[in-house]
């Protein structure tokens, strides 16, 4: 239809209907009703938290691209959220992002807390609309 009105397709971007899609980088089953952070950023956000917790001091750099990992799980994880409150009052009044960050208790505790999250529930959160 879509070519009998002249509307263009971009085909590579096209898929068939599915009860499983990725959008925006997450994960939805509408079959399940869940919707799920993708494996490889699971792993990669559990890597990069272990690789901060061993650690005394990181730059801002990259605890921004932490942050910004785990605002973007925070979208399948929303009660993980809470635990982000350390890691952005650590990078308040730093500029350059080279300027280091001491990574203290209170943010080790926030990671310990990200990485029992992601155990418990695996990127996924579940919407049961019956109940």
């Amino acid at each position: 239809m879509c070519d009998e009105i002249g509307v263009p397709l971009a085909h590579d971007k096209t898929i068939p209907p599915s009860t499983v899609l990725t959008y925006l980088g997450l994960e939805i089953n509408t079959i399940e009703m869940t919707v799920k952070i993708p494996f490889e950023k699971l792993t990669k956000l559990k890597n990069n938290l272990c690789l901060l917790l061993n650690r005394k001091k990181c730059t801002l750099k990259e605890l921004q691209s932490l942050v910004g990992l785990l605002n973007f799980c925070t979208r399948a994880i929303p009660p993980a959220r809470a635990f982000n409150r350390c890691l952005y009052d650590a990078m308040c009044g730093l500029t350059k992002h080279f300027h280091k960050v001491r990574i203290n208790n209170e943010m080790k505790e926030d990671i310990r807390m990200w990485l029992l999250f992601l155990d418990i529930f695996n990127g996924v959160l579940s919407y049961d609309i019956y109940r």
